[in-house]
């Protein structure tokens, strides 16, 4: 729920410019964990792992949509604007629209600086 939090009420509202959302969402995380610039750049030898945002959807949070083992939100209800569309792993669509389209798990387990 980050995205959509930041976008809304970070960029929406004039806080935060569309640049300072992905740092914080992709290059600050990445070298908080040590993984910058593997992971949270877009540059030659990176893991071509992106999302495409759509800025003008908007989306009243629902928990029955969200993937989460727990049975309460505190945003549920709310009307975020701006969602993610699409998400790119490793080249390849995983997601699209609200599923998964990814055959099968990509996920690996990813050792800081490596």
């Amino acid at each position: 729920m980050i995205l959509p939090v930041l976008l809304t009420e970070g960029m929406r509202r004039g806080r935060l410019g569309i640049q300072r959302v992905v740092e914080l969402t992709s290059a600050n995380a990445a070298r908080l964990f040590g993984l910058y610039p593997r992971k949270g750049a877009l540059e030659v030898g990176s893991d071509a792992d992106l999302v495409i945002v759509d800025l003008d959807r908007e989306v009243k949070v629902d928990l029955r949509t969200l993937n989460s083992v727990v049975d309460f939100s505190p945003y549920e209800g709310w009307v975020a604007r701006g969602w993610a569309d699409t998400t790119i792993a490793g080249g390849q669509v995983v997601y699209e629209k609200g599923e998964v389209v990814a055959e099968r798990p990509r996920g690996r387990y990813l050792a800081r600086g490596g």
